[in-house]
């Protein structure tokens, strides 16, 4: 479909959106009584419009452009189908799709519906009997309530129910027949949540962290869980063909990308799962001529995994593990390899070029949490071969080892928490570059939230990297070490409510270079201020010293002090000014002023105005004058 086309598609569908909402505007809200509305529809709305005089620096983000966001949800007798439409003029043949359109039906939608519902019956049953007080010795109190009150056992019984589904103990499928005795959930809804999840449009599937997960597709989705049974398909077009005359490495050509999952146990639980993925450039998506032909190739990557996941004590002990292996052909268009090493089954599968190489990828890890003492232990290892590579996860690191190690510990009524991490990670697996780097980093941090009294967060981090022996010209050795206190409190002086914090970094810095000897410190102050009738007052105060054994130091100053008012408790008006001085030779100064108010039934609106002078003495062309005015229109139904 070519994008005029489907920029249509999606201005009909916004405009069919907008109708739906005019007349929906007095719907009633979702339930599951017999009267309910069999269609209603709720959502939200936000436009945003940016104008400037001029474009920003090191951006081609345009001047001017609006964008339009969209998140309406239709419900079928109380089963939600929720989409997201983005619009945006910021949409430009040299790069990839902005504008997107999402249809989502999700069974999580409907239970986060009667997650709901069963908070609101939790409060309900803590209202009228106080049943918070006995969770110390439960089971005395139900053997009491058996023996003097035996028709208050029931009662009891469906609150620690409803407490074990409310705190995520329990999974709500095991208590559908509970529920919907209960009157909590409908027969619709139960039907429902049996199907599988379906999401249509711009979607963004998650596999693994070693599959796929990071980037979207065009195309559609299914994940299905029913029983211990898995299932999850994805697929679609995830890159649009482009080609950059100007910079002729930054084009593209069109790929697809298809995936699936299928598996044996609970997606969130315990499970085996057997991953596959397959993409591909389309090498008549993007003509290049002779000159350029080997400057961008079309390729082909095939990746297959498996993931283990054993909830050995619910909630408490946890084991997790994946394996894949992936093959990339760096241009599809190569000779064929004609090698009996080659296995046939391979080239069945993947037709192997010349350029084709392939490396597997390995993580690991467990979680240990002790709810009674308020502990966490998590370690983790992960191998990702230096030709391992993913059309799924594109940035993903690879030739990398890396062991990560997270304590923490809570005391005295969580208000004292302790942490600590230490990671390590490694390259030249295989020792194919000239020298191995190792980066070792710890950390160690303090948090106090004594009730009644400022908080304190205190953290060192301190770091290294280093390389093992090599040529002189590659050697390297740094080290850095990290401190920051943070502390703050709210409070009121008379009619006054006030709040203040306190901010402090230090960095130093070591190489083998005398350049790149640093040392640094920040110190920064925030104050608020709120009255009794609607005036607020903020400041903010930050300043950096910065010194370098090479280099003369370097010091920086930002203010930045607003005010606000609200008029008739509908508009909020706020005018502030921003100042900053970086070293002796630039500064900036801006003055900004903002706007909230309900704007009719259209929603409510916001506006921003800035005025910014960057002056630069050395380098005059970087010096501007900017104006830049912002609007945003929220709407909720």
């Amino acid at each position: 479909m070519t994008r005029p086309c489907r920029h249509f598609l999606l201005a009909a569908l916004l405009i069919a959106g907008c109708l739906a909402e005019t007349r929906s505007q007095t719907a009633p809200p979702l339930s599951i009584d017999a009267e309910q509305a069999p269609l209603t529809l709720s959502g939200s709305s936000r436009f945003y419009a940016l104008s400037a005089n001029r474009q920003g620096s090191f951006q081609d983000r345009p001047e001017r452009y609006l964008r339009w966001e969209l998140d309406p949800t239709l419900a079928l007798y109380g089963v939600p189908i929720s989409f997201n439409i983005l619009l945006s003029t910021e949409e430009e043949s040299f790069r990839q799709d902005i504008n997107a359109f999402t249809a989502l039906f999700s069974p999580e939608n409907i239970q986060a519906l009667v997650l709901q519902r069963v908070s609101a019956r939790l409060r309900e049953l803590e209202q009228e009997n106080d049943y918070t007080s006995f969770l110390a010795d439960e089971e005395g109190f139900l053997d009491s309530l058996r023996q003097h009150d035996p028709e208050r056992v029931k009662h009891y019984e469906e609150y620690r129910e409803l407490r074990r589904l409310s705190s995520g103990d329990a999974d709500m499928g095991d208590y559908l027949d509970r529920l919907e005795s209960m009157g909590l959930v409908s027969g619709t809804e139960r039907f429902f949540m049996s199907l599988p999840a379906i999401g249509v449009g711009t979607i963004y599937p998650r596999f693994t962290p070693l599959t796929l997960g990071s980037v979207s597709i065009d195309g559609g989705s299914l994940e299905w869980n029913p029983g211990n049974f898995y299932l999850h398909l994805a697929g679609g077009r995830t890159r649009i063909p482009i080609l950059r005359r100007d910079t002729v490495p930054l084009s593209h050509f069109g790929q697809e990308l298809y995936a699936g999952r299928i598996g044996f146990g609970r997606k969130d639980g315990s499970h085996v799962i057997f991953s596959a993925l397959y993409g591909r450039d389309d090498e008549s998506s993007l003509r290049l001529d002779s000159n350029n032909e080997f400057r961008v190739s079309p390729r082909e990557n095939l990746v297959a995994g498996i993931d283990l996941r054993l909830d050995a004590i619910r909630n408490r002990l946890s084991f997790d593990a994946e394996l894949a292996g992936s093959l990339l052909t760096e241009d599809v268009r190569g000779p064929g390899i004609d090698s009996e090493d080659v296995p046939d089954v391979a080239n069945d599968l993947f037709d192997p070029k010349v350029g084709t190489h392939g490396d597997i990828a390995l993580a690991v890890g467990t979680t240990l949490r002790i709810p009674e003492t308020s502990s966490k232990l998590a370690a983790s290892l992960r191998f990702v071969g230096p030709g391992y590579f993913s059309y799924g996860v594109p940035t993903l690191r690879s030739d990398l080892l890396r062991f990560d190690v997270k304590a923490t510990q809570s005391v005295w009524k969580r208000q004292l928490t302790f942490n600590a991490q230490y990671r390590r990670d490694e390259d030249n697996l295989i020792e194919w570059k000239r020298a191995t780097t190792i980066a070792d980093s710890y950390t160690i941090g303090l948090g106090l939230n004594i009730r009644r009294l400022p908080y304190l967060r205190i953290s060192y981090s301190p770091s290294s990297q280093s390389s093992s022996e090599a040529d002189s010209g590659i050697v390297i050795d740094n080290s850095t070490s990290l401190i920051n206190v943070a502390s703050g409190y709210s409070y009121r002086i008379g009619s006054v409510g006030a709040s203040s914090n306190l901010l402090f970094s230090h960095l130093d810095g070591s190489s083998l270079d005398s350049a790149g000897q640093f040392t640094t410190s920040t110190y920064g102050f925030n104050q608020n201020v709120y009255f009794r009738f609607p005036l607020t007052i903020a400041l903010s105060l930050n300043l950096s010293d910065l010194s370098y054994e090479a280099f003369e130091d370097y010091q920086s100053l930002y203010v930045d002090a607003a005010v606000g008012y609200t008029f008739f408790e509908e508009l909020t008006v706020s005018l502030g000014t921003i100042i900053a001085r970086e070293g002796d030779n630039s500064q900036r100064s801006g003055l900004f002023a903002t706007a909230d108010f309900p704007l009719w039934v259209l929603g409510r609106m916001e506006l921003r105005a800035d005025q910014t002078v960057y002056e630069d003495d050395l380098i005059t062309a970087n010096s501007y004058d900017e104006f830049m005015l912002r609007a945003t229109l929220t709407s909720n139904w």
